[in-house]
């Protein structure tokens, strides 16, 4: 089998076949746990349908990272040793500060991508690596059809499927993460049903930036969430809505005006050459204030236009946006996996 083996952040990232594994040669102090209530952090290094409240059938289970990768799983020497040196370079304190805390939330009452829940495994399996805790008890793991809201599937009884949880986003429910990870959601994911609740949840997430001063992440269709209006605060932090796509070949370019440790740290390639459903937006955030672009894409026929970029808020809230991760395929790419643990990491104020 032919592996492809590289540093990710500290680790050996090793992708054969299907699969995906990750070893750690960064040693990190013990920190605390999650605290959720009733709940347990996620460290990924569990199966996924071990996880509370969110175990499908055997039917709808997602997909492990194969057994022959994690067997061929190395330290990377001096390359892992290099990622570790350039972290402490930029002032992040990484290696001193323990694991970070992540809260994955993945609900969708719009369009449903599969790889919401497909990408967990491999994300569980990079983010265990980094030093990272990816809470996943609040996720929605059974694998459901590409296509339907998970209120829709809720409601239609398919198998395994689970209700909105939005529990975690009440006042103090969020106060044990560093960071809210927006995996591919859709539609109106928080007040989905219209309930007072919603504005709660709406509020958590709001003081969890403005007033706790932490981070926010987001993959591809989180631009296709709170469209049309229906809460302009998420629109104005994350930066744009989603208005089409082009399918197919791109390029992607570092912005050649900026320099930021997520491409550098992170060893983002330029040009990248990738796969994806790309995106197109609203509005062009190049013009607003507090957002820097870090990629363009180029597409046959196409502008080109951002792909990933960070919006450093007023207070020092810090989100980090890729419209990579349309398919499953994305995830199991060990730059795309490099580049959003780098972004985890940058948004946590660790880089």
């Amino acid at each position: 089998m032919n592996h492809m083996r590289l540093a990710l952040l500290g680790c050996s990232f090793v992708v054969g076949g299907a699969g995906a594994g990750c070893a750690s040669s960064e040693r990190r102090p013990a920190g605390s746990s999650l605290a959720g209530s009733g709940g347990n952090s996620d460290s990924g290094l569990g199966p996924p349908d071990a996880a509370a409240g969110s175990a499908g059938t055997d039917t709808n289970r997602q997909p492990e990272p194969s057994s022959d990768a994690a067997n061929d799983i190395a330290l990377s020497g001096d390359l892992a040793d290099a990622g570790i040196e350039a972290a402490q370079d930029s002032g992040s304190g990484a290696a001193d500060a323990g694991p970070i805390n992540v809260l994955l939330y993945n609900a969708s009452s719009g369009y449903g991508h599969q790889s919401r829940e497909t990408a967990i495994p491999f994300l569980r399996a990079a983010a265990a690596a980094n030093g990272i805790n990816l809470d996943i008890q609040y996720a929605l793991t059974a694998v459901e059809p590409e296509g339907p809201g998970d209120d829709y599937n809720y409601n239609m009884h398919l198998p395994g499927a689970l209700p909105i949880n939005n529990s975690a986003f009440v006042p103090g429910g969020l106060d044990n993460h560093d960071v809210v990870f927006f995996l591919n959601t859709g539609g109106t994911p928080l007040s989905f049903d219209g309930s007072a609740m919603g504005q709660v949840h709406q509020k958590a997430l709001q003081d969890f930036l403005e007033i706790k001063h932490r981070g926010f992440v987001a993959t591809h269709s989180a631009t296709d969430t709170y469209q049309n209006n229906t809460w302009p605060w998420y629109v104005d932090m994350i930066g744009a809505n989603y208005v089409d796509h082009n399918g197919g070949a791109g390029t992607v370019t570092w912005n050649p005006v900026v320099t930021h440790p997520i491409l550098t740290i992170g060893m983002v390639p330029n040009p990248w050459h990738r796969q994806e459903e790309w995106y197109s937006f609203k509005r062009d955030v190049t013009t607003l204030p507090g957002f820097t672009v870090l990629l363009n894409v180029a597409v046959p026929q196409s502008p080109e236009r951002p792909s990933a970029w960070v919006h450093e808020m007023p207070g020092d809230g810090r989100v980090f946006y890729t419209a990579f991760g349309h398919a499953v395929s994305a995830f199991q790419e060990p730059e795309v996996m490099r580049f959003i643990m780098t972004g985890i990491k940058w948004a946590a104020h660790r880089l």
